[in-house]
């Protein structure tokens, strides 16, 4: 007879030690994650490379799924490998060793418990696929959330999730996981993970093999310096202020647009400088409007 996980329903933390406790325990970022999908509709987490955080969205499906009734799971990502080999990779390790105490079957890329009650993994290249997944308890994973294009999240917004959590890096100035932890921060609980979070810097657990160390974050700081923005994004999990082939920092762009709106309130248009040709702008701008040269003080 298969095991009532139920008594875990809003205790994923639980879930992880007790029952799939042998694959490993998680460390507080991580506890972190696990608890803001009990209390919070939408979460999006911003980790360093290697930081445990595609670890613990691979828990929290099993989790949901093993927890309540007629629940589905839609995770998805950029491409399939991402898919398959990072957060479904994840889940089998923890499945097998905890296969007799769970109820479901592991395949490829589905955990399936009944025809009504899966998990599914996937990529697609259309956003009309991503479609028909409704539940009256849906969770939908999006692993690598800084790459996937806004018509397929847009999508994923129409399946009206219970829950929605983006995992990725903070490798875009563009897009609804930078902006959801920059214009639409209101509407989601935000986690950052830096490497210095993390037990290999901290000590926590011991330390976890296969995390990213202090000697990764040194040869990183040497490669490109501590400023690049291949650092700042994947050492420290801080979304640049401007890529590397960028000109002029997106901060310093809005920061002038503010000064403009400051003294020009006013006026309902603000005059458009067109960037000369040959001049790279920050990635995530358009058309960049910035103040004129005027005698305001």
């Amino acid at each position: 007879m298969t095991e009532d996980l139920t008594r875990y329903v809003d205790d994923p933390v639980g879930f992880v030690a007790d029952v799939l406790g042998e694959a490993g325990m998680p460390y507080s970022k991580q506890i972190e994650m696990l608890e803001a999908v009990v209390e919070h509709r939408r979460v999006s987490v911003v980790g360093a490379n290697g930081c445990g955080k595609d670890w613990a969205a691979a828990r929290a499906v099993l989790w949901w799924i093993e927890t309540r009734p007629d629940s589905k799971v839609v995770v998805t990502g950029p491409t399939q490998r991402q898919v398959e080999e990072i957060v479904w990779q994840e889940m089998r390790e923890a499945f097998a060793v905890a296969e007799e105490r769970l109820g479901g079957k592991m395949l490829a890329s589905k955990y399936r418990i009944d025809e009504k009650r899966f998990a599914i993994g996937f990529s697609t290249n259309k956003a009309c696929n991503i479609q028909g997944f409704h539940s009256p308890n849906l969770l939908v994973v999006v692993t690598e959330a800084h790459a996937m294009p806004q018509d397929q999240i847009d999508s994923i917004k129409r399946l009206h999730p219970n829950r929605l959590l983006l995992v990725g890096n903070a490798m875009t100035l563009e897009g609804e996981f930078y902006e959801s932890h920059h214009s639409r921060r209101a509407r989601y609980h935000r986690i950052k993970i830096s490497a210095y979070d993390t037990p290999n810097f901290t000590g926590e657990n011991g330390g976890v093999p296969g995390m990213i160390t202090p000697e990764d974050a040194e040869e990183l700081a040497l490669d490109w310096s501590e400023d690049h923005p291949s650092y700042v994004a994947g050492v420290l999990a801080e979304f640049p202020n401007a890529q590397e082939d960028s000109l002029v920092g997106r901060d310093a762009v809005e920061h002038a647009m503010e000064r403009w709106t400051d003294c020009h309130s006013e006026r309902s248009e603000r005059p458009l400088i067109v960037i000369p040709s040959g001049v790279k702008r920050s990635r995530g701008i358009s058309r960049v409007r910035v103040p004129l040269r005027t005698n305001a003080p």
